[in-house]
């Protein structure tokens, strides 16, 4: 089953909620913004799972000079430096998933089953 994603969109404004769009390409971003999504989550190429051909850094000055869209988060390649560049470039913030682990002082979670 496809997902319709103007149906959607609806549905998460009307809970109220903000509605971010995870995109792996500039195409893949000016339809989220046509759309009316609220925010980009840019998943470069550094990421797990599906990804752009672009690394995070390029990705995102691309998107943001092309598309005007303000809210943007990136994600994948993301440490300390490059999270710092990332929002001196112009993104609103990071997305830490797996480099979430490699921090000192973050366990992995305990499976108490």
């Amino acid at each position: 089953m496809r997902c319709d994603q103007a149906e959607a969109l609806r549905e998460i404004r009307r809970s109220g909620r903000c509605a971010l769009a995870e995109v792996t390409t500039r195409d893949g971003a000016r339809e989220a913004i046509r759309l009316g999504f609220d925010g980009l989550i840019l998943a470069g190429n550094e990421a797990g799972g599906v990804v752009s051909a672009e690394s995070s850094f390029i990705f995102l000055q691309a998107v943001l000079a092309e598309s005007g869209m303000t809210r943007v988060w990136v994600r994948g390649g993301i440490g300390p430096n490059a999270a710092a560049g990332c929002v001196a470039a112009g993104a609103t913030g990071v997305v830490l998933d797996g480099s979430a682990s490699a921090c000192q002082g973050v366990a992995p979670p305990v499976d108490d089953s």
